[in-house]
């Protein structure tokens, strides 16, 4: 009978070294790319949209759900990311800067929504489409979620959709957020509590809630 190999330390010691590079080597193309956007090479500007879009897609759903502005979002936060690479922003880690630049445009957004319809509910433009789910019952629920995650406020909101919906870690919300580490717990304790509450209060979320911490 053949004993089962065990990973050496070394081994242990090779892979993580092998994914340190592979990071690095990540940013120093993503670095190259915004250069050669900056240097207003058309075809950069191409690879560069292909490279973030779905991070870019990724974070306005999460935080605004089917909304019908996705896409014109997506498109202002692409261009405020090519004015500043135009602009000969130094963009040290790109793939964090495109998540902050894509958070600021959600959050200017969500400002400029509340100035305008003076506490009315968000949520009659929220639109759920068959390929958000074919389910009743799951259509519900994201629609309860979303009429909850109105009444949170921008920052906590934000928060709370990185660091549970995204899958974030803290130090990465934080940096998204562009706070410390103590303010974005802060925000996420604030907001974990009042989606704790409010879920509760409803029929639907109630068997959904818990009691852990963010």
């Amino acid at each position: 009978m053949k004993s089962k190999r065990t990973t050496s330390s070394a081994e242990l010691n090779n892979d993580r070294v092998g994914l340190s590079r592979n990071t690095q080597t990540t940013h120093q193309d993503d670095r190259e790319l915004c250069r050669a956007v900056a240097r207003n090479d058309h075809l950069a500007a191409a690879n560069f949209f292909d490279r973030f879009q779905k991070d870019v897609n990724k974070i306005v759903w999460h935080i605004l759900g089917a909304d019908p502005d996705h896409d014109d979002l997506v498109q202002q936060a692409f261009l405020q990311m090519l004015r500043a690479l135009s602009r000969g922003d130094r963009i040290e880690n790109p793939g964090a800067w495109v998540r902050t630049v894509t958070v600021n445009t959600v959050r200017t957004e969500l400002r400029r929504r509340a100035r305008r319809r003076a506490r009315q509910k968000e949520f009659d433009r929220l639109i759920v489409s068959e390929e958000t789910s074919t389910d009743y019952r799951a259509r519900r629920l994201l629609q309860r979620c979303y009429a909850i995650l109105d009444r949170l406020e921008e920052n906590e909101r934000i928060a709370f959709v990185l660091r549970h919906m995204e899958g974030y870690t803290l130090q990465e919300t934080a940096d998204a957020c562009q706070c410390s580490l103590a303010t974005i717990k802060r925000r996420l304790a604030k907001a974990h509590d009042t989606f704790r509450d409010l879920a509760g209060q409803d029929a639907l979320l109630a068997e959904f809630v818990t009691r852990e911490e963010p």
